[in-house]
């Protein structure tokens, strides 16, 4: 698969008459990136989705977390949190997982305020950064975690607040509650599955990988898998 630089695209924009100015670009392509047209596939590296077999991946929302989603828009639309459900996950598995989770990631300072107004919003139930004993001791279907988003992570360019690849294939590894949910034996299937589907941003990847301190083990289940 061809790569190009933002350089190259706008090159072949301008070679084909576009007289606009560099920002009208920029903001063509991040039109693109959204739309899932134009695929990031590491830092300053694009992808023709038109060229490949392969697609970004785009997560089936649950109806619930589809209602947080839209619950934190109007209460807390700027603060940067991500969601993550557990049966994502399903969608790589040879079996369906017994229970889902909503993981609402959240830098920590604003936990305390997410916990509280989704709790009031959902009549209790909803768990505070649970260890990973209180998670399996207490988890029922369409549980709802708020829990530390770790600084800096990936975000998500076509869909808002939902946690890209490059972050839940990491924390899928480096958080316990999310790894103990299915057997260690199956992350190379997970791996290998996302592979034959999707395309990943290795750059933003591999960078919180390293902030997750599971960089290795990441390189270890992509090698010989992602080109």
């Amino acid at each position: 698969m061809e790569t190009l630089t933002h350089k190259q695209i706008f090159d072949s924009w301008r070679q084909s008459g576009d007289t606009t100015t560099q920002n009208a670009q920029w903001k063509r392509l991040r039109s693109l990136v959204r739309k899932g047209e134009l695929i990031v596939v590491g830092h300053d590296s694009y992808l023709w989705a038109s060229e490949t077999d392969l697609g970004p991946y785009r997560p089936r929302l649950s109806e619930a977390a589809s209602q947080v989603l839209c619950e934190l828009a109007e209460q807390y639309g700027r603060m940067n949190y991500t969601l993550f459900e557990l049966n994502w996950l399903n969608d790589f598995l040879n079996h369906l997982l017994g229970r889902n989770a909503l993981f609402v990631m959240v830098e920590r300072d604003y936990m305390p305020f997410i916990f509280e107004f989704l709790n009031g919003r959902h009549g209790g139930g909803v768990l505070l950064d649970p260890s990973t004993d209180d998670f399996f001791r207490y988890v029922n279907d369409r549980m709802l975690l708020v829990v530390r988003k770790p600084s800096q992570g990936p975000t998500n360019r076509m869909i808002p607040h939902v946690a890209p690849p490059e972050q839940w294939l990491v924390d899928i590894l480096a958080d316990r509650r999310i790894s103990a949910s299915f057997e260690g034996a199956e992350l190379p299937q997970i791996f290998a599955a996302f592979r034959d589907r999707y395309v990943v941003n290795k750059s933003a990847l591999f960078r919180y990988a390293r902030r997750r301190g599971v960089d290795e083990r990441i390189r270890n289940l992509l090698d010989g898998i992602v080109a």
